[in-house]
């Protein structure tokens, strides 16, 4: 076995995972691959969204929910009652995992954010195909508190044949911690062969 530890810093659009040979950029949800994604409960996946649902920040104003069909729609759209909608997008940051979802009849798209800052603790994973249809990518995001500050201990676990990598999120400035603007950086553990 093989084991490297690197720190690096992210930009851009950071952490960002989706099923498809084009750039994130270009796709915006069409022609990529539905992820599929589960809580984790006791170790397991577990199938049903409700304790994921509880964890979407609702940072819009109502006029903004009235205007969209999917803000509306959201818990019903994440518990599968419209097969249309698929999750298409993961982006992982400090503390939040943003979804985002697209209609493939419609080519609408839709956005919400897990915030690790609504459950005491979350562990979600998502099961992304791959393009060769071969088999799937595991990924498992994990928020743990820690001294009260729910974004110290965002995790992902990457699971790739004989390749396991276990990434944490943190902010550069611990007093600068806006997921969205602020600097952040990864410390990841790899191991290969196992």
């Amino acid at each position: 076995m093989r084991i490297l530890e690197y720190k690096q810093e992210l930009f851009g659009q950071g952490y960002t995972v989706l099923a498809s040979k084009k750039h994130y950029r270009c796709t915006m949800g069409k022609g990529c691959l539905p992820i599929k994604m589960n809580e984790i409960i006791n170790g397991r996946p577990i199938p049903h969204a409700e304790g994921l649902i509880e964890a979407v920040e609702q940072d819009w104003s109502e006029e903004e929910a009235q205007g969209s069909w999917f803000l509306s729609n959201y818990a019903d759209v994440m518990r599968g009652k419209y097969p249309t909608w698929q999750l298409s997008i993961f982006r992982v940051m400090a503390g939040r995992v943003g979804l985002s979802y697209y209609n493939i009849d419609t080519n609408e798209t839709g956005y919400v954010y897990l915030s690790a800052a609504l459950r005491d603790y979350l562990d979600v994973e998502f099961e992304v195909p791959k393009l060769d249809g071969s088999s799937v990518m595991k990924y498992c995001v994990s928020f743990l508190p820690a001294s009260g500050r729910s974004y110290e201990h965002t995790t992902v676990t990457e699971y790739s044949g004989s390749v396991k990598r276990e990434i944490q999120f943190f902010f550069q400035d611990p007093h600068h911690i806006n997921p969205f603007s602020d600097k952040q950086y990864i410390m990841v553990t790899e191991y290969a062969d196992l």
